[in-house]
């Protein structure tokens, strides 16, 4: 069965997007054992994952995440939403250098905490002064 160099970079391209070997081979009638002699024929070497899972952590997941937290959203639960591990996202955007909220939206999401947190806005009590005991005097009737 001929292959083409095309039908090699675009199995390449898909897997470099997040997908996987297991899902794009079949697409293309090919095994694994085809798809390496493939590319030792072609001349190309590949240093893919064998994982059988897509990839979750995306750099385009985190533009979506990023676009949310302008929104006033909370990272914690835009992770949720997308299936991903809160903190495996954040150790993903650590190694990428990707920086998901400015200084300016950190402060004003831990302001909006107090909010979520009890479902109500976090009253701030004035501390009062002690309040003064009268002494008792110490005279004797």
């Amino acid at each position: 069965m001929k292959v083409s160099k095309d039908v090699i970079k675009k199995v390449l391209k898909r897997v470099e997007d997040g997908s996987t070997l297991k899902v794009e081979l079949p697409k293309h009638k090919l095994n694994s054992s085809q798809w390496y002699r493939l590319l030792r024929e072609a001349g190309l070497s590949s240093s893919i994952a064998r994982g059988s899972r897509e990839r979750v952590y995306t750099l385009e997941k985190v533009d979506i995440v990023k676009a949310r937290v302008k929104k006033g959203e909370f990272i914690n639960k835009i992770c949720k939403d997308l299936g991903m591990d809160y903190k495996n996202f954040c150790r993903f955007c650590r190694k990428e250098g990707v920086k998901v909220m400015s200084p300016s939206q950190l402060k004003s999401n831990y302001k909006n905490r107090d909010y979520s947190r009890s479902g109500r806005k976090k009253v701030v009590t004035k501390k009062s002064a002690p309040k003064k005991v009268a002494k008792k005097s110490s005279k004797k009737k």
